[in-house]
């Protein structure tokens, strides 16, 4: 007798269960796929916003820390324009046109303006550094250091959506400068030529300065004999400082993300627009290379509490996220003492 019956035998696979199953399969693995590639878009988004609000924060961060130690500001007015004018300037970081300093308004409040009149995009300052102690003399001597500094707009060519340049953001600092009226004020002439040397010898100090002069009659030769010019360097150039590797002092605050292409963020417009406003405070002027973009400044207070307002916005593209303009704002008030 047979254990089973012939209607419990087994029958085999037809080829439209086949067909069936594989495009059960075949639906589950686009399905699997396209979670994966949002997933990873998702993280490579999260990632990427991360590491950009972060690099924005240390920008400005460093801002507020160096403007607090300024000692001297300027502003679009002659004595400004001309300082910024003879900055020398670093092929592989051009200013970008129609870079304006911001006027200082003593009076007033930070605030949208209706006209641009005290808005501007970079600045120029001029901040103390170690002084200068000689001890080779009689008498200790000691004598306030200097150096310019100058954060700017600088243009990149690296698409960033639908633009063919990015804008990064440089901060450029000058070589160090003695003072020149505290300098003078040593009157016996040997004291003053040793002290000199000391100061050429020991500090690489070449030039003198005068602060609040103009830039044309400010800066004062010394040489290895100790002697000071008794004329001010015409057409002067102000050299950009080198750091203790022998690198010259200027540089782009903002490294880049790693997972796509970040930059300051351009005016809003129809071909670049991001979820921050841009600009905020100024009015936006499209001529030319345009103003102000990402960074917007104002300075406000009396001499003896000056308060500088910096807005950064800075904006990327997501490798693998199509074109879509993400951005982030980060900003701060500082306040300082002129002298």
């Amino acid at each position: 007798m047979s254990l089973f019956n012939s209607s419990d035998s087994r029958r085999g696979t037809t080829f439209i269960e086949m067909v069936i199953a594989m495009v059960c399969l075949s639906a589950i693995a686009i399905a699997t796929f396209e979670i994966m590639t949002q997933s990873q878009n998702t993280n490579s988004t999260v990632n990427a916003w991360n590491m950009l609000t972060q690099w924005g924060q240390k920008a400005i961060d460093q801002m507020n820390l160096d403007i607090t130690q300024a000692c001297v500001l300027y502003q679009n007015d002659s004595l400004g324009n001309g300082y910024k004018a003879d900055l020398e300037s670093n092929a592989n970081f051009p200013v970008l046109a129609n870079s304006k300093l911001p006027v200082i308004a003593p009076n007033s409040t930070f605030g949208q303006e209706t006209t641009t009149t005290r808005t501007g995009n970079a600045l120029l300052y001029a901040t103390n550094t170690m002084p200068f102690i000689s001890q080779a003399l009689t008498n200790t001597r000691r004598v306030d250091m200097y150096r310019m500094v100058y954060y700017y707009l600088s243009p990149i060519t690296q698409t960033i959506g639908a633009r063919p340049v990015s804008l990064r953001l440089v901060k450029w600092t000058s070589q160090e400068f003695a003072d020149y009226n505290q300098v003078i004020a040593i009157t016996d002439a040997t004291e003053q030529a040793d002290f000199v040397m000391d100061l050429y010898f020991n500090s690489g100090i070449r030039y003198l300065w005068i602060p609040r002069n103009t830039s044309d009659s400010a800066f004062y030769a010394i040489d290895e004999y100790g002697a000071v010019s008794g004329w001010p360097e015409p057409s002067f150039i102000i050299p950009t400082g080198i750091d203790a590797q022998g690198n010259a002092m200027v540089r782009s605050v903002i490294n880049d993300l790693g997972l796509g292409f970040a930059t300051v963020a351009w005016n809003n417009s129809a071909v670049f627009s991001t979820p921050d406003i841009v600009p905020k405070f100024a009015v936006a002027n499209a001529v030319g290379a345009g103003f102000p973009h990402g960074m917007e400044i104002q300075i406000i207070g009396p001499t003896g509490a000056r308060q500088v307002m910096v807005r950064l916005v800075l904006a990327y593209v997501v490798s693998g996220a199509g074109q879509s303009l993400y951005s982030n704002e980060a900003h701060t008030v500082a306040t300082l003492r002129e002298y």
